[in-house]
């Protein structure tokens, strides 16, 4: 309503909001809802906006508001939508990663290309650097088959900082 006080909500709204009181028609939104969602109470627009919230739980909301009015005259309260888009922001992440990651093989192919037989060591150690840092891990590898086709050995490794090297370790095994 216009003094703020809700009108109705339904079962899912309460739920996506993670409201941990009772909600009851009637009552003043500020005291019922989390603070993220009391800014859009306060917003005074007679436009419409469209808001995209990640909730502390990693859910993602979408918040679409629109200002209930009489003919663009008098002001009477607010439609907010709200909408679970979790899954497609899962979906976007994933996809986000996986070009970025194609874009960084991509580069690193264009510098194997661009180099000579003498500079390959270099080559694959830096490849083994921006692979493990993309991935974010401790340490990447390369092995090759051992000439007797039964071990293999370490032949390069990244290791992150602070992280113990194992080369030495990792042969002929």
């Amino acid at each position: 309503s216009q003094d703020g006080h809700l009108v109705d909500i339904n079962p899912a709204a309460r739920t996506m909001l993670q409201s941990d009181t009772e909600v009851n028609i009637g009552q003043s939104a500020q005291k019922m809802f989390p603070k993220w969602f009391i800014g859009f109470l306060d917003l005074q627009t007679t436009d419409s906006h469209r808001h995209e919230i990640e909730l502390c739980d990693h859910r993602w909301v979408e918040v679409l508001v629109s200002p209930l009015d009489e003919n663009r005259k008098n002001f009477e309260g607010r439609l907010i939508l709200l909408r679970d888009i979790t899954e497609r922001k899962i979906i976007e992440q994933k996809l986000s990663y996986r070009a970025a990651f194609e874009q960084e093989l991509m580069l690193l192919s264009a510098e194997f290309v661009r180099t000579s037989g003498s500079k390959t060591d270099i080559v694959f150690n830096l490849a083994l650097e921006r692979i493990g840092k993309f991935c974010q891990v401790d340490r990447s590898y390369i092995f090759a088959i051992d000439a007797d086709g039964i071990t293999m050995s370490n032949t390069h490794e990244w290791c992150a900082e602070g992280i113990t090297a194992e080369i030495d370790n990792l042969q002929q095994i």
